[in-house]
């Protein structure tokens, strides 16, 4: 059985599916997407797909100090 690999480098300028940040980020899908949904994580839709900016993930993930800040759609 392979270990995880507990040093996971997101590339700013990478672009990730939903599956990938649910992977990167250790959470459920549902969560990925609440937080989608208000705004605590931006992505852009292709189709019927979210595509999330690994600049995105930084900022969501942030120093910890402070919970990112929701994002009011353009809608």
């Amino acid at each position: 059985m392979r270990e995880r690999d507990s040093t996971i480098e997101i590339r700013p300028n990478a672009v990730y599916t939903l599956a990938e940040v649910c992977q990167l980020l250790r959470i459920s899908d549902a969560t990925a997407r609440r937080q989608l949904k208000s705004g605590m994580l931006r992505s852009a839709r292709v189709g019927r797909a979210y595509r999330v900016l690994g600049s995105q993930l930084l900022e969501a993930l942030g120093s910890g100090s402070e919970p990112p800040r929701p994002v009011k759609s353009r809608r």
